[in-house]
């Protein structure tokens, strides 16, 4: 009794709302962009004809319902319909009560076909909504339960940028202003549904779609939290979601009334389509329908009828459906159907995914015209590129280009973006739509003529250097338009270079080089390899570097001086750091040791000769050729006021003071490097001996910061005899070498050095 009058209720209600869906304007056939695109318009032969009648079984899931043989099945790899396991979460009673009763008024274009067209279809609707509403905790009283993540606050304004920036536009209408369906393209996904849902829960669909349509036809975009939360604000305000108030409320639905609902959702087939999972095991449909080979098309009957018939999928399908249809159900029973060939399996998933709304590969697909304007970039520079700045990339022969890794991330959407330049992102379609789509590729476009190419590293050419020298200014001047690790290129942006020996195949990276508008026409890269006697060499070394760029400083011309650049501080004291340095004369000084003053004047000693070979002014040091790079020049004072101190050591033994100061040590004297320490003091304290002699030889800033204070102590055990014949000079300008002597084995000697 009590379910009889609950269903007497819901009945009453669906009525008026049937009622007004009459209303409405009239439903379309249902929109698949590829057939829309390639097959609805023009003269077909038999043959093109039945590609697009494969397509639509595919996107209708027409084999949901219609058995057919395994090599059917994978053939055709349909399209299963959104998972509802969690649509309580997502659109509320009044939603789906609407889409069940006249999907194609609620939504134009839809592929969701109508199944409740007798008297008692409301009856049976009522109990499904019932039933559905309750999943995922929308509560048996049929309240909507809120998104399970929060969403931030949206704004329509910036929601609507985003939009039309990203991508969305490559499927979906534009925003003309006027909401009119008559302006939009045959080819656009209808998005009226979106209106529906609750704000948080469509920010949350739009951030992982793939959740619950894992078919991939909606993919993801990569919309952070906010953009999402924008953009749901816009699709809201564009689609005005005017939905009134809705049934009135029924109450707690009964358990049972549920139940019903759930036996109705399975006894009409609605789980041959959607995924409902229930305790961890997924509802299966008890509706029968009779297998795809035996079907008589040409009859016009079942789901090709013109008119609805209660409990048969109602499509509304168009005169150029059904003979397309009609053309692939006739050639799939044909014992004799030639299975697809590697081009033709690429071909239909990327007509199944609408990859061609993007992207060109043979003659096929590339941005429809009208969509063209709302492909942007994100950078005034990137203007320069023109087209291919702002147009995804040719498809052709990707197969050949991409790695098989590179190729899985790009598809999965786990790949990091290459042209951050460009507005619209490459979404995410999942693996479970494209992995086998990297197996394709890769077998469908091999090179007619294989191209040599050796990249192992270990031929004498190989050096990473090399490549470096070639890709800066200096060499070939690639970093004008690409940049590496980050770092922006000098001039127009292109793909940055980081990843590009993870991301091509080798024997693409040198067809590129050798003859970019072969592979490419109309490039703007340039053929920088014409007339180049050792181009093969030469290639090889640019992928020697690009291999090793994590691990190798960035070429001239991206290099700042600031990125190694050592810079002492009061804070921190002196720096002391050993390198490799080029001397006054340009000489290599192998063991160099250069003092940083937070003073900003500084010094570099030379553990060799055991003596301060030069001072200078202003910024202290690159540490690249030490930190990053053994190729790289040896380092140099970064300062511009740099001073050459006296050749030679700052002790000697000489007859007189009139004699010859050496040049070195003699070969007698024994000269040993003991290390520095450097003071509490800020002082710096080079530790040496000769002979018997002990030196500390220790800089500190001047008091008026413009020269360098040094103090030099001698000490030996042996007293004035160890000291005997010993000079010292200094380094100030009017230095002259004075007699060592020791009193009581010591002695300290102090100047000033400046310049």
């Amino acid at each position: 009794m009590r379910l009889t009058l609950y269903i007497s209720m819901m009945a009453t209600l669906l009525m008026c709302g049937l009622a007004h869906a009459a209303d409405a304007p009239q439903a379309s056939h249902p929109i698949v962009p590829g057939f829309e695109r390639f097959y609805a318009t023009g003269e077909l032969d038999d043959a093109a004809l039945a590609d697009g009648g494969e397509l639509l079984l595919a996107e209708l899931n027409c084999v949901a319902c219609h058995a057919v043989d395994d090599a059917t099945r994978a053939r055709l790899n349909a399209k299963p319909a959104p998972d509802l396991t969690n649509v309580g979460t997502r659109l509320d009673r009044t939603a789906i009560r609407d889409m069940m009763l006249a999907p194609h008024t609620l939504k134009a274009g839809t592929t969701m076909p109508a199944m409740f067209a007798g008297d008692d279809g409301p009856k049976r609707i009522g109990m499904i909504v019932s039933f559905l509403a309750s999943l995922s905790g929308a509560g048996a009283d049929g309240e909507r339960a809120s998104s399970s993540a929060p969403s931030p606050g949206g704004s329509a304004e910036r929601g609507r940028t985003v939009y039309h920036t990203v991508g969305c536009v490559a499927c979906h209408d534009a925003d003309r202003g006027t909401g009119d369906r008559a302006e939009a393209l045959p080819t656009s996904v209808p998005i009226a549904l979106a209106g529906r849902y609750d704000v948080s829960a469509l920010a949350a669909f739009l951030r992982d779609p793939l959740a619950a349509r894992p078919a991939g036809r909606m993919p993801a975009t990569h919309l952070t939290a906010q953009e999402a939360a924008d953009v749901a604000a816009y699709l809201h305000q564009r689609l005005e979601n005017d939905t009134g108030e809705g049934p009135p409320h029924l109450g707690r639905m009964p358990a049972h009334v549920i139940a019903e609902g759930q036996r109705q959702f399975t006894e009409r087939g609605c789980a041959a389509c959607h995924t409902v999972t229930i305790n961890g095991r997924r509802l299966a449909s008890t509706r029968t329908a009779p297998s795809l080979a035996t079907l008589q098309p040409e009859q016009r009957a079942g789901c090709m009828n013109a008119e609805a018939t209660d409990g048969v999928p109602h499509y509304g399908l168009n005169d150029r459906q059904r003979a397309a249809l009609t053309a692939a159900i006739v050639r799939l029973r044909d014992d004799n159907i030639k299975p697809l060939t590697l081009a033709q399996r690429v071909d239909r998933t990327m007509t199944q995914l609408n990859c061609y709304a993007c992207h060109k590969r043979g003659d096929k697909g590339g941005v429809e015209a009208e969509r063209a304007a709302y492909y942007t970039v994100t950078e005034p520079k990137a203007e320069a590129l023109g087209p291919e700045g702002k147009l995804p990339p040719v498809l052709t022969m990707v197969g050949r280009k991409l790695t098989r890794e590179a190729l899985g991330a790009v598809l999965a959407g786990k790949a990091d973006r290459v042209r951050p330049y460009m507005g619209v992102r490459m979404p995410a379609f999942g693996a479970a739509a494209t992995a086998h789509l990297v197996d394709d590729f890769d077998k469908a476009d091999v090179w007619d003529h294989p191209i040599q190419i050796d990249t192992s590293g270990g031929l004498r050419h190989q050096r990473e250097r090399y490549g470096r020298s070639l890709i800066g200014v200096e060499g070939l001047n690639c970093v004008t338009c690409h940049g590496i690790k980050g770092k922006a290129s000098l001039g127009v942006p292109a793909p940055d270079l980081t990843y590009v020996t993870h991301r091509l195949q080798p024997e693409y990276f040198k067809a590129m080089l050798l003859n970019p508008q072969a592979l490419r026409p109309g490039t703007m890269m340039p053929p920088l390899f014409t007339g180049r006697k050792n181009a093969d060499i030469e290639i090889e070394q640019l992928w020697t570097y690009l291999k090793e760029a994590d691990q190798r400083p960035l070429p001239t011309g991206l290099l700042d001086r600031g990125t190694y650049e050592l810079k002492p501080d009061a804070t921190s004291g002196p720096i002391v750091f050993r390198t490799f340095m080029e001397g006054p004369k340009g000489e290599a000084l192998t063991r160099a040791i250069a003092v940083g003053m937070p003073s900003k004047t500084h010094a570099a000693f030379d553990a060799t000769r055991g003596a301060w070979v030069m001072a200078w002014r202003g910024a202290f040091i690159d540490a690249m050729g030490t930190w990053d790079d053994r190729f790289a020049p040896l380092a140099k004072p970064l300062g511009d006021d740099v001073r050459a101190l006296p050749v030679g050591p700052t002790l000697a033994r000489l007859t007189s003071g009139d004699a010859k100061w050496p040049g070195a040590w003699a070969d007698r004297d024994v000269y040993r490097f003991g290390g520095y320490r450097v003071g509490k003091d800020g002082g710096v304290t080079m530790l040496y001996t000769v002979d018997g002699l002990s030196v500390e030889d220790t800089l500190h800033a001047a008091s008026d910061g413009h020269g360098l204070r040094r103090t030099v102590k001698l000490s030996a055990r042996g007293g004035e005899d160890a000291a005997r014949d010993w000079w010292f000079r200094g380094y100030g300008h009017t230095a002259e070498p004075r007699r060592v002597s020791l009193t009581d084995g010591v002695e300290t000697i102090e100047e000033v050095i400046t310049w």
